[in-house]
């Protein structure tokens, strides 16, 4: 914490010598006024023309450096965004492919193990199966976030989720 306090004040030191020993021209050219300066409408304009110019964008000062930021959406607001997203879309959020991949492996795994052949799977019944899966990784978060809130807490943990598998009652072992 130290050092930043060092650096910030090393950065504000610089600053202050930059713009006000080291550009006096600048300053002594400039005057202030004696009292205050009422706002005046702008006379000899017709009126059309004054509105329009009120219409335009003031031109800013680029920032120190010359670099603009990139905007940047307050912390949440993408989440929420893409919330919305996938809760209106009913595609499948698992691409196919790596889902069929996935399934032919742990079938083949299978069969092998109980000495069956191997047969091949129906494109509907894998996309039954795919949106089945989905739906149960869907409602298994959802509870773990409910079980979050529970513990006064915002982001989920390996705990909510055992805790969730537990009063379930699945059989699945959650690794912590």
């Amino acid at each position: 914490m130290l050092s930043v306090r060092k650096h910030t004040f090393h950065f504000i030191f610089i600053h202050f010598l930059f713009f006000s020993l080291l550009q006096p021209n600048k300053l002594k050219n400039q005057k202030m006024p004696r009292m205050k300066q009422t706002s005046r409408k702008a006379q000899g304009l017709p009126s059309k023309r004054r509105r329009l110019m009120t219409m335009l964008p003031r031109k800013r000062a680029p920032p120190t450096g010359g670099v603009k930021k990139p905007h940047r959406y307050r912390p949440g607001t993408v989440a929420l965004r893409e919330i919305r997203r996938y809760q209106t879309t009913t595609d499948t959020l698992i691409p196919k492919r790596s889902f069929q991949l996935l399934v032919q492996e742990v079938v083949q795994n299978e069969c092998r193990l109980r000495g069956i052949e191997c047969k091949r799977i129906q494109s509907r019944a894998l996309l039954g199966l795919q949106t089945a899966c989905e739906q149960y990784i869907i409602d298994l978060f959802s509870q773990t976030q409910i079980a979050a809130i529970h513990g006064k807490r915002v982001t989920i943990q390996p705990k909510d989720m055992s805790i969730v598998l537990q009063f379930r009652g699945d059989h699945l072992k959650f690794n912590k």
